[in-house]
């Protein structure tokens, strides 16, 4: 009975040194996670945030909540709709030849070719 009980006493601990290894490599990642977050994360939630708001650059004092007044406003303007359109349809052939070109290239330096291990050991 005492040899079962001390085993998963050993095993208790081998995963409380593990989980504790593993905090210790993960722990100097924190502060560039969090600078991460402050950079790429704070600008998108005051983007939405300012996106719902009846707020102007030049009367930064007259401000108040419009709702989706605003979303409103943009997809009923046929030049804005297009303008979407067009921006959506760029974005999509942009990343579509960019994938074709990158597995063109890939596949074109994935067989052997006249001096392809020359600068590589």
């Amino acid at each position: 009975m005492s040899t079962a009980t001390s085993e998963r006493a050993t095993a208790t601990d081998n995963t409380a040194l593990q989980k504790a290894g593993a905090w210790a490599r993960r722990a100097p990642l924190l502060p560039a996670l969090i600078f991460m977050i402050v950079v790429t994360q704070l600008p998108f939630v005051v983007t939405i945030v300012v996106s719902f708001m009846n707020w102007n650059a030049y009367y930064p004092k007259d401000r108040g909540f419009a709702g989706i007044d605003n979303f409103v406003t943009v997809l009923t303007d046929i030049n804005a709709r297009q303008a979407i359109l067009v921006t959506v349809l760029l974005t999509a052939l942009v990343v579509l030849l960019s994938l074709l070109l990158g597995l063109g290239i890939a596949l074109l330096l994935d067989r052997s070719f006249r001096g392809r291990g020359w600068c590589a050991p």
